[in-house]
Protein backbone atom coordinates (compact mmCIF):
# COMPACT_ATOMS: atom_id res chain seq x y z
CA UNK A 1 0.00 0.00 0.00
CA UNK A 2 2.58 2.02 0.88
CA UNK A 3 4.50 1.94 -2.46
CA UNK A 4 1.20 2.54 -4.68
CA UNK A 5 0.87 5.61 -2.73
CA UNK A 6 4.67 6.57 -3.73
CA UNK A 7 3.65 5.74 -7.48
CA UNK A 8 0.98 7.52 -7.38
CA UNK A 9 2.99 10.74 -5.85
CA UNK A 10 5.32 10.10 -7.96
CA UNK A 11 2.79 10.45 -10.97
CA UNK A 12 1.73 13.41 -9.44
CA UNK A 13 4.99 15.06 -9.44
CA UNK A 14 5.32 14.00 -13.07
CA UNK A 15 2.00 16.24 -14.16
CA UNK A 16 3.22 19.12 -12.51
CA UNK A 17 6.43 19.24 -14.28
CA UNK A 18 4.11 19.00 -17.40
CA UNK A 19 1.64 21.65 -16.53
CA UNK A 20 1.82 25.19 -18.16
CA UNK A 21 0.56 27.07 -15.62
CA UNK A 22 1.12 26.98 -11.50
CA UNK A 23 -0.78 28.79 -8.36
CA UNK A 24 0.69 31.82 -7.95
CA UNK A 25 3.04 31.96 -4.14
CA UNK A 26 1.77 34.87 -2.44
CA UNK A 27 4.82 37.40 -2.02
CA UNK A 28 3.34 40.64 -0.85
CA UNK A 29 -0.39 41.37 0.50
CA UNK A 30 -1.52 44.11 2.65
CA UNK A 31 -4.88 43.62 1.00
CA UNK A 32 -5.76 41.59 4.29
CA UNK A 33 -5.23 44.59 6.07
CA UNK A 34 -7.56 46.87 7.81
CA UNK A 35 -8.43 49.32 5.08
CA UNK A 36 -7.78 52.78 6.87
CA UNK A 37 -8.80 55.23 3.95
CA UNK A 38 -8.25 56.09 0.63
CA UNK A 39 -5.83 58.42 -1.88
CA UNK A 40 -7.70 60.19 -4.70
CA UNK A 41 -6.05 59.71 -7.63
CA UNK A 42 -7.25 61.62 -11.21
CA UNK A 43 -5.47 61.72 -14.79
CA UNK A 44 -2.72 63.60 -12.70
CA UNK A 45 -2.47 61.98 -9.65
CA UNK A 46 -1.03 58.44 -9.70
CA UNK A 47 -0.09 56.01 -6.45
CA UNK A 48 2.37 53.33 -6.79
CA UNK A 49 2.90 50.54 -4.19
CA UNK A 50 6.85 48.81 -4.21
CA UNK A 51 7.38 45.08 -3.65
CA UNK A 52 10.34 42.69 -3.95
CA UNK A 53 10.60 39.66 -6.28
CA UNK A 54 12.33 37.54 -3.37
CA UNK A 55 13.46 34.57 -5.68
CA UNK A 56 10.27 34.85 -7.59
CA UNK A 57 10.19 35.82 -11.44
CA UNK A 58 7.14 35.33 -13.08
CA UNK A 59 4.32 37.96 -11.86
CA UNK A 60 1.26 36.49 -12.30
CA UNK A 61 -1.73 38.31 -10.44
CA UNK A 62 -1.79 41.39 -8.97
CA UNK A 63 -4.98 42.29 -6.62
CA UNK A 64 -6.32 46.13 -5.97
CA UNK A 65 -8.16 48.13 -3.52
CA UNK A 66 -9.65 50.50 -5.35
CA UNK A 67 -13.62 52.27 -5.01
CA UNK A 68 -15.31 54.76 -6.36
CA UNK A 69 -16.29 57.78 -4.26
CA UNK A 70 -19.44 59.60 -4.32
CA UNK A 71 -18.37 62.94 -3.69
CA UNK A 72 -14.93 63.19 -5.68
CA UNK A 73 -15.42 60.11 -7.93
CA UNK A 74 -16.25 60.55 -11.81
CA UNK A 75 -15.92 57.44 -14.46
CA UNK A 76 -12.95 56.96 -16.52
CA UNK A 77 -10.52 54.71 -17.23
CA UNK A 78 -6.83 53.75 -15.73
CA UNK A 79 -3.92 51.54 -16.44
CA UNK A 80 -2.01 49.69 -14.49
CA UNK A 81 1.41 49.33 -14.94
CA UNK A 82 5.05 47.74 -13.35
CA UNK A 83 7.73 50.50 -12.94
CA UNK A 84 11.09 49.62 -12.09
CA UNK A 85 12.57 51.56 -8.79
CA UNK A 86 15.31 53.26 -10.42
CA UNK A 87 14.52 56.76 -9.92
CA UNK A 88 16.28 58.63 -7.32
CA UNK A 89 16.07 57.05 -3.75
CA UNK A 90 14.38 54.67 -4.68
CA UNK A 91 11.57 56.42 -6.35
CA UNK A 92 9.34 54.53 -9.05
CA UNK A 93 11.41 54.73 -12.74
CA UNK A 94 10.83 53.35 -15.89
CA UNK A 95 7.87 51.15 -16.65
CA UNK A 96 8.73 47.63 -16.94
CA UNK A 97 5.66 45.83 -18.12
CA UNK A 98 1.69 47.06 -18.78
CA UNK A 99 0.15 44.60 -17.07
CA UNK A 100 -3.57 45.95 -17.56
CA UNK A 101 -4.33 49.47 -19.55
CA UNK A 102 -8.74 50.91 -20.33
CA UNK A 103 -10.23 49.46 -17.13
CA UNK A 104 -13.25 51.23 -16.44
CA UNK A 105 -12.80 53.02 -13.06
CA UNK A 106 -14.33 50.97 -10.25
CA UNK A 107 -18.35 51.69 -9.64
CA UNK A 108 -18.38 49.83 -5.75
CA UNK A 109 -18.64 51.94 -2.88
CA UNK A 110 -17.34 49.28 -0.79
CA UNK A 111 -13.87 50.38 0.99
CA UNK A 112 -12.47 46.68 0.63
CA UNK A 113 -14.12 46.66 -3.37
CA UNK A 114 -10.79 44.35 -5.10
CA UNK A 115 -10.28 45.02 -9.29
CA UNK A 116 -7.78 41.49 -10.26
CA UNK A 117 -5.17 41.44 -12.73
CA UNK A 118 -5.42 37.33 -13.68
CA UNK A 119 -3.30 35.84 -15.98
CA UNK A 120 -0.03 37.59 -15.98
CA UNK A 121 3.10 36.20 -17.11
CA UNK A 122 5.54 39.18 -16.79
CA UNK A 123 9.37 38.24 -16.13
CA UNK A 124 10.74 39.73 -13.43
CA UNK A 125 14.52 39.93 -11.60
CA UNK A 126 15.18 37.80 -8.99
CA UNK A 127 15.53 40.17 -5.46
CA UNK A 128 14.47 43.20 -7.16
CA UNK A 129 12.17 45.80 -5.99
CA UNK A 130 9.45 47.11 -8.11
CA UNK A 131 6.29 48.84 -7.88
CA UNK A 132 2.43 48.68 -9.32
CA UNK A 133 1.48 51.63 -10.08
CA UNK A 134 -1.99 52.48 -10.88
CA UNK A 135 -2.89 55.50 -13.27
CA UNK A 136 -6.06 56.82 -14.17
CA UNK A 137 -6.60 58.29 -17.57
CA UNK A 138 -10.13 60.10 -16.84
CA UNK A 139 -12.30 60.43 -14.19
CA UNK A 140 -11.13 59.66 -10.25
CA UNK A 141 -11.23 56.79 -7.62
CA UNK A 142 -9.47 56.44 -4.66
CA UNK A 143 -7.00 53.28 -3.67
CA UNK A 144 -7.16 51.90 -0.09
CA UNK A 145 -4.34 52.08 2.22
CA UNK A 146 -3.82 50.40 5.70
CA UNK A 147 -2.19 51.67 8.50
CA UNK A 148 -0.73 48.02 9.29
CA UNK A 149 2.85 47.41 8.22
CA UNK A 150 2.49 43.57 9.39
CA UNK A 151 1.59 42.36 5.99
CA UNK A 152 3.65 39.69 4.04
CA UNK A 153 6.52 42.00 2.13
CA UNK A 154 6.12 44.57 4.41
CA UNK A 155 7.56 47.11 5.48
CA UNK A 156 7.75 48.51 1.51
CA UNK A 157 7.74 52.07 0.52
CA UNK A 158 4.70 53.60 -1.79
CA UNK A 159 5.10 57.04 -3.82
CA UNK A 160 2.97 59.00 -5.65
CA UNK A 161 2.92 61.70 -8.91
CA UNK A 162 1.30 64.83 -9.08
CA UNK A 163 2.22 65.24 -12.56
CA UNK A 164 0.95 62.09 -14.40
CA UNK A 165 4.24 59.93 -13.73
CA UNK A 166 6.78 62.96 -14.80
CA UNK A 167 8.24 63.05 -10.81
CA UNK A 168 7.68 60.82 -7.98
CA UNK A 169 7.99 61.63 -3.98
CA UNK A 170 10.43 59.61 -2.15
CA UNK A 171 9.10 56.39 -1.04
CA UNK A 172 6.81 56.22 2.35
CA UNK A 173 6.65 53.11 4.36
CA UNK A 174 4.21 54.44 6.30
CA UNK A 175 0.13 53.61 5.45
CA UNK A 176 0.85 51.14 2.52
CA UNK A 177 -1.65 50.88 -0.40
CA UNK A 178 -4.00 48.05 -0.16
CA UNK A 179 -2.60 45.45 -3.26
CA UNK A 180 -1.76 42.00 -3.30
CA UNK A 181 1.13 40.32 -5.80
CA UNK A 182 1.35 36.84 -6.74
CA UNK A 183 4.78 35.18 -8.50
CA UNK A 184 6.04 31.72 -9.04
CA UNK A 185 9.88 30.94 -10.30
CA UNK A 186 10.72 30.29 -13.40
CA UNK A 187 10.01 27.27 -14.90
CA UNK A 188 13.62 25.65 -14.46
CA UNK A 189 13.08 26.00 -10.90
CA UNK A 190 9.63 24.62 -10.79
CA UNK A 191 11.47 21.13 -12.88
CA UNK A 192 14.61 21.04 -10.83
CA UNK A 193 13.02 20.86 -7.66
CA UNK A 194 10.33 18.25 -8.83
CA UNK A 195 12.72 16.56 -10.80
CA UNK A 196 14.60 15.91 -7.10
CA UNK A 197 11.39 15.16 -5.75
CA UNK A 198 10.70 11.92 -7.89
CA UNK A 199 14.67 10.89 -7.44
CA UNK A 200 13.81 10.78 -4.11
CA UNK A 201 10.55 9.32 -4.24
CA UNK A 202 12.06 6.34 -6.39
CA UNK A 203 14.89 5.43 -4.15
CA UNK A 204 12.24 4.96 -1.31
CA UNK A 205 9.99 2.78 -3.38
CA UNK A 206 13.23 0.97 -4.21
CA UNK A 207 14.17 0.66 -0.69
CA UNK A 208 10.75 -0.41 0.05
CA UNK A 209 10.74 -3.43 -2.55
CA UNK A 210 14.59 -4.57 -1.39
CA UNK A 211 13.01 -5.05 2.05
CA UNK A 212 9.95 -6.79 0.84
CA UNK A 213 11.70 -9.16 -1.74
CA UNK A 214 15.09 -9.56 0.40
CA UNK A 215 17.18 -12.12 -1.55
CA UNK A 216 17.54 -15.73 -0.48
CA UNK A 217 20.37 -17.87 -0.20
CA UNK A 218 20.03 -21.43 -1.57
Amino acid sequence: MKITRLVKATALVVALCVTPAHAGFIIFDSLNLQHEAGNLLDANTYAAQAFNSGTYTVLQAVRLNVYYDEQEGAPGNFDVVLRAATGQDGRPGSVVATLATGLPNPSSTDLNNIVSILGLNVSMSPNTTYYVAVQPNSGAFRWGYTSSENGVGLPSGWSYSQDAGTTWTAPDQEDPQRMMIEAVPEPSTWMAGSVALIALLSMAIQRRRERCNPERSL
